[in-house]
């Protein structure tokens, strides 16, 4: 680690450390529509506080929008992060927001603000200051693996729990450490989650093991997909998940992803939360970052999100993408000629 980055992680912990000691009661954030980078690092996070300090009361703030992902991996009962005040809760805590580039896009944004002191760790690219503290490292590859480097640095104990957590969103925001911000520091960290009783078959399980229904529905969302100048496109049909049993149709962009000649792919999905279509944008080489955010997104250089209003915007998105791909490509031709 730069001497730089290691003199402001320092600084960090110092004020987080000391502001944990002082607060009774931490209320911890994540995004909207969170993934489990996003929940991994908040339930991760809560199990080190409980762990290290005691006498906190620490409690993942909106749970009722996210329960799905808390229950799947089951580690701990999530009825006590339902049953409470939260509006009372949050006017004399300390907040944690974890894996949220901007203060739009915090779950429970209205709780946010009425709390105390605020912190923030994250991985995106770098858009707002919102929170009094904040650690980003754009270009680590989750919110997940800084979580890991605070706690450590901290001289802080990673229960088990944790270790559960935080490798699963360090496993799927990496897509299965596939992506090109996997470094060493990775490898390190999940092997130190594994050595810290990560339950890993369980964590494997709960992502990786499908049914019938959820193969025949990534066929049927296959034979949809377009293929056109080196771009992948699929436009899920609004409720089409529910003929198969499916609850939530999040996810299934890997359903064209990683097919060769295709570099950039892109998938949307109904929200029925935003009541407007979530869109996927991945690509293994070409940024990306600022055609999400022409559509009302953000994220990463190379993984981002962004929204389109319906399927005529969505494909003026492809659009965008075919003629940004070529364009990539013609500098690229040009830089390695000369």
């Amino acid at each position: 680690m730069q001497v730089k980055n290691k003199i402001k992680l320092n600084r960090f912990i110092d004020s987080l450390i000391t502001d944990i000691i002082k607060f009774d009661k931490i209320a911890l954030f994540v995004h909207e529509d969170p993934d489990f980078d996003a929940m991994g690092s908040a339930f991760g996070l809560r199990d080190i506080i409980t762990t290290n300090f005691k006498n906190k009361e620490v409690h993942v703030m909106k749970m009722q929008t996210a329960l799905d992902l808390h229950l799947t991996l089951n580690f701990m009962p999530a009825e006590e992060e339902l049953n409470f005040d939260q509006n009372l809760f949050v006017q004399d805590a300390l907040a944690i927001s974890v894996d949220t580039p901007v203060l739009k896009r915090v779950l429970g944004k209205d709780l946010f603000s009425k709390c105390k002191t605020t912190f923030r760790v994250d991985h995106h690219q770098y858009l707002e200051k919102f929170t009094d503290y904040e650690y980003i490292e754009t270009d680590a590859c989750s919110t997940c693996q800084l979580i890991i480097k605070i706690a450590l640095n901290a001289n802080l104990k990673i229960p088990s729990t944790s270790a559960s957590y935080l490798y699963a969103g360090l496993l799927t925001d990496t897509n299965r450490f596939l992506f090109n911000s996997v470094t060493d520091e990775t490898y390190q960290y999940a092997a130190q989650l594994y050595k810290l009783n990560a339950d890993r078959n369980k964590v494997h399980d709960v992502l990786y093991t499908r049914t019938i229904n959820q193969i025949r529905y990534e066929n049927y969302l296959f034979n949809l997909a377009k293929f056109q100048d080196h771009v992948a496109s699929l436009w899920i049909p609004k409720n089409s998940n529910l003929e198969y049993g499916i609850d939530n149709p999040k996810g299934y962009v890997y359903v064209i992803a990683n097919i060769k000649d295709f570099p950039v792919w892109v998938a949307s999905r109904w929200n029925e939360e935003k009541q407007s279509y979530s869109c996927s944008v991945r690509s293994i080489e070409m940024p990306i970052f600022e055609i999400a955010r022409k559509y009302r997104g953000g994220g990463h250089l190379l993984a981002s999100g962004c929204t389109v209003k319906n399927e005529e915007e969505f494909n003026q998105l492809v659009h965008d993408l075919i003629n940004a791909y070529k364009e990539y490509k013609k500098d690229h031709e040009k830089t390695r000629i000369c």
